[in-house]
Parts: structure tokens; sequence; C-alpha cells
């Protein structure tokens, strides 16, 4: 009799649009496609410069290496695939992130014969979602009076999480 000994280990990455200078997350699904259990498999999950890891779960068994901005996980069992299976990562998202998404890849691999490891890497491009405001500042000078206009509008992809509305007077006027 033939016996079919391969496995088709997979790995899924999903995350919500990210908000530069707020935190976002990263969910890596993953399980073994043929409902076998395969044993001692590694997870990596590969991001982006615009992110800083604050968390990730589970910690055991886990490595983060932020020069090479990529997490490790080692996983005792992959089980048959179902949604309970996932590791999580938390990021802190720059302020200073620009373009429409940020890119993150998750691999997972393990000892012995895969059948289908094209489906072993997952690549999501992560939208941005911001909020972009061109100020403008008019002010004009009446007597001893000056008069300020200050005009800002939302143009981004996001509604404003915050406004605020600063000024410094020249040191040559009196307040």
């Amino acid at each position: 009799p033939i016996i079919d000994t391969a496995y088709d280990i997979s790995a899924s990455v999903t995350a919500p649009v990210f908000n530069p200078g707020f935190n976002g997350n990263v969910t890596v699904y993953y399980g073994d496609l043929k409902s076998q259990k395969v044993p001692n498999a590694t997870l990596t999950l590969a991001y982006d410069s615009n992110m800083s890891v604050l968390n990730i779960t589970p910690t055991a068994n886990a490595i983060i290496d932020s020069v090479n901005r990529i997490i490790t996980w080692h996983i005792d069992t992959v089980y048959p695939w179902n949604n309970n299976q996932f590791v999580k990562a938390y990021f802190l998202i720059s302020d200073l992130a620009q373009g429409p998404s940020v890119p993150v890849v998750c691999n997972i691999t393990a000892p012995g014969n895969d059948c289908n490891p094209q489906n072993n890497r997952s690549y999501i491009g992560i939208p941005f979602a911001s909020a972009i405001d061109p100020n403008e500042k008019t002010s004009q000078l009446t007597d001893s009076t000056i008069q300020y206009a200050i005009y800002f509008q939302n143009v981004g992809s996001d509604s404003t999480h915050f406004v605020i509305v600063s000024d410094t007077l020249s040191p040559y006027l009196n307040p």
C-alpha cells in the first residue's frame, strides 16, 4: 500500500488598517490542510521599518530580532487547520510612516515533506489611513490689534483623532 506521509501546512496573515502614530496588530493563522499533526514547525513574521514591536503572543518559544525586524515562533505541533491556531504581534506604527501601505510577510516551515510549500508564505500590504491637514494661517494688523484666521481641513482617508492649534508670537510683540 502507498502511505501518504506528506503534510500541507499553511499560514495566512491578517491585519486591520493602520493609523500612523497609533498601535496596530497583525495576526497569523496557521494549520495543516491535510488534517495531520505536524511537529516542530517554525513560523516567522517579517515586519516593516515603520513598525516597532510592543508585544507578541504567545511569548513562549518566541524570539524578536529587532535589527532584522523578524519575529520567530517555535511551534511544537501544528494541528489540522482551524482558526484556534494563531500568533499575534502588536506594533507601534511610526507617525512618520508614508505610502499607501506597509508590508508584512509570514512563513511557516517544518521538517519533512510538505506537499505544497507555496501556501507556507503569506504577504499582506496593510493600508494606512491617516488624516491629512493642509494648514494655512493669515493675519491682519488693524491699529494695535492682530486678527488671525487659522484654516484646517482633513483631506485624508481617516477621521481626525485630535486637533492642536498653536502659534508663537514674535518677541517684539507685547501680548
